[in-house]
């Protein structure tokens, strides 16, 4: 079942599920040659849309591919995830529950991937290891060797799970595919402030907690959107991209992700591939704007985002780029950013011996419901 992320009917609040895939291969009959890798994936979707049984997620693929376990991870979105009204978790919405999902499901994974041919791998020399989580305190008999893996706001959630300690020995290494740097966690305040708003949309007051979870599902997603579409500035234009999501609650999430990376606060041990994806700045910007953007447009965008910098960039790209649309033009600027901030990142680690980076060239990219000719 998928978590709610719009008025769809296959949907429920009734959701953390996950998906796994064995290879096919594999004869529960009789006792494994050898035990498998274990893979846990994070979806993306801006943390309001996407879901683990979405057919491009189907782990049947690489699973069978590579012979490992693929283990796909639902978890809240929106407001259903992520709405804060308060920070005292027993008396408000404290937000960040969308993490916390993520989280007890590589505690799942831990306690009962065995029964599908999991490896401990390495792992398997430390026993009856003390996992504390908040709420709790787990004693896990074999740390299970898993790669933690996810794409757009699911990398970003990987990102996140390689700065809490309390996911620390809930995974051995990691993949992090077009992660979005350059899109800033909310602070307390700015999440506290989409909470009033979020509020203002429904008959309830943002203290009154009750209120708040009794709100059928409908309304649930009625107020998000439309708080939504009040936050959205052509000012702020990354905020377009995730209005709802993970905060800075000074407890889980202490920092900005990225001034973590630089700075050395994350799990070094650990190895991590870094990647992007050529072509990928299509997706947002087209997402984004359905309609042609003039150069004046483009302008005030890339001076919204770039400030100080935006002179420069304005003199190298306006040039190469006549066409009445500057679609395009957006396009390879948001490329360009991501790549330069993951390569910066990934020169900071310089000395580490478990940093990768990639780079991936999407061929047929006009496949994915874009006009034809869209990319070259």
């Amino acid at each position: 079942m998928t978590c709610i992320s719009s008025f769809l009917q296959q949907v429920s609040e009734d959701c953390l599920y996950l998906n796994i895939f064995v290879p096919r291969d594999v004869n529960f009959s009789s006792p494994l040659q050898s035990l498998l890798p274990v893979m846990v994936w994070i979806h993306g979707g801006d943390f309001i849309a996407g879901s683990a049984s979405k057919p491009m997620h189907d782990g049947r693929f690489i699973s069978n591919f590579t012979h490992t376990i693929v283990v796909n991870v639902e978890y809240r979105l929106g407001a259903f995830g992520f709405l804060v009204s308060g920070k005292d978790p027993q008396t408000s919405a404290a937000g960040n529950y969308g993490i916390l999902d993520q989280q007890a499901a590589l505690v799942w994974v831990q306690r009962n991937i065995a029964v599908f041919g999991g490896d401990p791998g390495k792992a398997s020399k430390q026993t009856h290891t003390q996992i504390h989580i908040p709420g709790q305190c787990l004693k896990i008999r074999h740390l299970f060797y898993v790669t933690l893996f996810g794409e757009s706001a699911g990398a970003q959630s990987v990102s996140l799970h390689l700065m809490i300690q309390s996911s620390k020995p809930l995974f051995k290494q990691a993949v992090l595919q077009s992660l979005p740097f350059s899109i800033p966690l909310k602070t307390r305040h700015d999440a506290l402030k989409l909470g009033k708003n979020f509020a203002k949309q429904t008959n309830c007051s943002v203290s009154d907690f009750v209120c708040l979870l009794s709100l059928p599902p409908q309304a649930v997603l009625s107020a998000q959107m439309k708080t939504s579409s009040k936050i959205v500035n052509p000012f702020r234009f990354l905020e377009v991209f995730e209005t709802w999501g993970p905060y800075i609650d000074g407890e889980l999430i202490k920092e900005q992700a990225i001034a973590a990376f630089q700075k050395g606060h994350w799990q070094k041990e650990k190895a991590v591939l870094l990647g992007t994806t050529s072509e990928e700045g299509v997706l947002f910007v087209y997402g984004v704007f359905n309609k042609p953007v003039s150069a004046v447009e483009c302008t005030v965008y890339i001076t919204a985002i770039f400030k100080q910098h935006a002179l420069r960039i304005l003199h190298k790209y306006l040039p190469l780029y006549r066409d009445a649309d500057h679609r395009n033009m957006m396009a390879q600027v948001r490329q360009t950013q991501k790549k330069c901030i993951l390569t910066r990142v990934f020169m900071s680690w310089k000395g580490r011996n478990s940093g990768y980076l990639s780079r991936k060239t999407m061929k047929k990219l006009r496949l994915l419901c874009f006009p034809k000719g869209l990319v070259k």
